[in-house]
């Protein structure tokens, strides 16, 4: 978290922990589950950008399942580690085609 954001919800031992949501400085919105100040277990993510993900966290990152859609219409929907899409996943690709099977580091 950097100054300018803005928290509601659950604080524990001076963190903020629990459930609540998060408003960033640079326009992106968290809901979901936190653990020392910092997105865990399972969520959604605005983007100033109008993309989305909801799904699964880890200390920040996006970890586990998930589906993130894409501005630009292109929906994912599959595993990810630290970020990246990483395990099986399906990538719909607006107007362009399906690609399912495994990812490896994107």
């Amino acid at each position: 978290m950097q100054g300018g954001d803005r928290l509601s919800g659950e604080w524990k031992d001076d963190r903020f922990s629990g459930a609540g949501q998060i408003l960033y400085r640079n326009g992106n919105v968290y809901e979901g589950e936190w653990k020392q100040n910092m997105p865990m277990n399972f969520g959604i993510m605005k983007y100033r950008d109008g993309s989305t993900y909801n799904g699964q966290w880890d200390f920040g990152h996006r970890h586990g399942n998930g589906i993130m859609h894409y501005r630009n219409g292109d929906v994912y929907e599959g595993e990810w580690n630290r970020d990246v899409r990483h395990g099986y996943g399906i990538l719909n690709l607006k107007d362009r085609g399906i690609y399912e099977g495994e990812w490896v580091n994107d």
